[in-house]
């Protein structure tokens, strides 16, 4: 009951993990943790069969990704996101270490397929009364139409084995309508890659279950299908079927996602090997970009592409080896499916379930998701030991059988706690973060700056914690100027780049405090001459990091204006001119272009034409 709790916990936390809040972050890794090393105590001195190529493999691959922090452009976004998406092979060493029986395991895989329903009728209600996307607990929709073709395979994991036994039955009546309501909500969602990997993984699923499931049941569920479609053609109002549409010209929907992965293979010739660290694309998309991109992309919506940015050839390896051991184990069970009919079933659509997020996953990010992470970790320790009679003889292990029960207890708990000091730490520094903010507010400087400074002693390998106390201090500056907070701005600014040297906040932080308060306040004192010149150096690293930053173009353009370098400046901005802005900083982007024109003697009426063709 223990892991079942745990897990209850867990997912719905893991879901609403978006990388927006880090004090579910820190809740989610430190559930999973807990859930690891319950596993752990549990499986002591147990007969285990661990395929331990699979879950070598799998760790290999967690452990090469978390190590890539050594060589990061930013080694505290690697690090936060190797926490983010540890789900993936923690739970697979969980779930192996806890050999649950098949009784538990219908257990564990109906809460889920709970949880999966409650989010399908959460993006149903999205598009009906919210006027929304049809997307969840998620910020994009396509994360939440692969969750949903996830939750139609499981479903189906657990509904047609006893039915292929009795063939006379038909599909429940609960099954149908949570079908029904998993199929509309993905086909809500919009998503053309969910549909076309969906529409690819049926016909392999068809010919594997071939004359396996009744006649009945085959026409239920083209029946259901056929509903599904209907009903969201009805509630979206045709635009399903409008997005559906698009892909009679494939090369005009995806022209967005083809200069994104042309921009990013001709960066990854860099770090070819072992890749510029786990999650950094969205710090170095900006820089590479193509101006035919006009908009920033934290993924390179495709997995293996992005994989192979940040990891290198020796993580897309790992990942492809892991994909070859899978489909090993299920040609092994394929070969014995007369003599194991439930697991040749139940394991088929739990391959599809993977089958259909591999494929999905070259047009979008659903292995960068942590709710997702999760369940392929816990599909695949299911399909492992559904495998199991087919590797019983070669990978069976009594777990710490030559280790004491007491100092077995202790190394567990030990390093369970070791694993939980980076979620505890980092929760703990967000709620100092959110205590500082809220004495700042109240105008209680020297208690703000105290829990500002403790929640960088806390979490000190975080760089947003030490780019929150230099604003801090830096918003301190504005009001009550001090040899102190110029000190504590400027130091913690530079710590935020030592952590993570593409962080633009920081950057322009430190040209904002030496541009105003350096003067006087630098130590050593620096004359005109030097501070200008550190602080174009400043800007200058900025654009480069992000030349359609509009905030970064209006900085470093309105520096130069008060130089009166009007043609450096022209420079700047009108080679910006190819970039169509989004994002905040635009009106002070358009205020000092706008400025600059004027100073060149250009007319109203050309002005606001190229303004309007920068920001229509």
């Amino acid at each position: 009951m223990v892991p079942l709790l745990a897990l209850a916990l867990l997912f719905p936390v893991a879901l609403a993990t978006t990388g927006q809040s880090l004090p579910l972050l820190a809740i989610a890794a430190a559930l999973m943790i807990i859930l690891l090393g319950v596993a752990a105590q549990q499986a002591y001195r147990r007969p285990l069969t661990i395929d331990w190529p699979v879950l070598l493999v799998m760790l290999l691959l967690g452990g090469w990704l978390t190590a890539s922090t050594l060589w990061s452009i930013s080694s505290s976004t690697t690090l936060v996101n190797s926490f983010w998406l540890s789900p993936l092979w923690l739970a697979l060493l969980a779930y192996t270490l806890l050999q649950l029986p098949n009784r538990l395991w219908r257990w564990h895989l109906r809460l889920l397929l709970f949880m999966l329903l409650l989010s399908a009728l959460y993006a149903i209600a999205q598009v009906l009364w919210f006027a929304d996307d049809a997307r969840s607990l998620f910020l994009n929709r396509n994360n939440h139409a692969a969750l949903m073709n996830i939750g139609l395979l499981l479903l189906l994991s657990q509904t047609l084995p006893p039915l292929a036994v009795t063939p006379e039955r038909r599909l429940s009546l609960i099954a149908s309508l949570t079908f029904l309501t998993l199929f509309t909500a993905m086909l809500l969602a919009g998503s053309r890659g969910a549909l076309i990997s969906l529409l690819i993984t049926a016909p392999v699923v068809v010919l594997l279950l071939w004359r396996r499931v009744s006649l009945r049941v085959t026409l239920q569920l083209l029946l259901l299908t056929a509903t599904g479609l209907l009903f969201s053609e009805i509630i979206s109002n045709g635009w399903a079927f409008e997005r559906i549409s698009s892909l009679q010209d494939p090369f005009a929907a995806g022209t967005t996602r083809l200069n994104i992965w042309r921009d990013a293979l001709a960066h990854w010739r860099e770090a070819p090997f072992i890749g510029n660290g786990f999650g950094t694309f969205w710090l170095l998309f900006p820089g590479l970009r193509n101006p035919e991109t006009t908009r920033f992309f934290y993924y390179a919506h495709n997995d293996y592409l992005q994989l192979l940015l940040e990891g290198g050839i020796i993580a897309l390896l790992l990942l492809f080896t892991l994909y070859l051991l899978l489909l090993n184990r299920f040609t092994a069970l394929w070969r014995q499916r007369q003599r194991l009919p439930q697991h040749y079933f139940e394991a088929t659509l739990l391959f599809a379930a993977l089958l259909v997020v591999a494929l999905h996953s070259f047009v979008t990010f659903n292995f960068y998701i942590m709710g997702i992470a999760l369940l392929l970790g816990i599909i695949t320790a299911r399909l492992t030991q559904l495998c199991k009679p087919c590797t019983a003889n070669r990978w069976q292990t009594r777990w710490a059988a030559n280790t004491g029960r007491r100092p077995y207890q202790v190394i567990v708990i030990l390093f369970t706690l070791l694993l939980l000091e980076f979620p505890v730490t980092m929760g703990l520094a967000d709620h100092a973060k959110s205590r500082g903010s809220e004495l700042l507010q109240q105008n209680q400087l020297k208690e703000a700056y105290h829990e500002f400074e403790q929640a960088t002693q806390l979490a000190s390998h975080i760089d947003v914690f030490y780019l929150l106390t230099g604003q801090f201090a830096l918003d301190v500056m504005q009001m009550r100027p001090s040899d102190i907070f110029y000190s504590i701005a400027e130091e913690n600014l530079k710590q935020c780049l030592a952590k993570n040297g593409y962080r633009i906040e920081c950057i322009l932080g430190l040209a904002q405090l030496y541009e105003g308060y350096g003067s006087e306040y630098s130590q050593p004192p620096q004359n005109p001459d030097e501070l200008n010149h550190r602080i174009e150096e400043l800007l200058r690293q900025a654009v480069a990091k992000d030349p359609a930053h509009p905030l970064v173009l209006a900085r470093y353009g309105r520096f130069l204006l008060k130089q009166q370098r009007l043609d450096d400046a022209y420079h700047l901005l009108n080679g910006s001119e190819h970039y169509q802005f989004h994002g905040p900083g635009i009106r002070s982007y358009l205020q000092t272009y706008a400025e600059l024109l004027q100073q060149r003697g250009e007319s109203q009426n050309t002005i606001l034409q190229r303004l309007q063709r920068l920001a229509p």
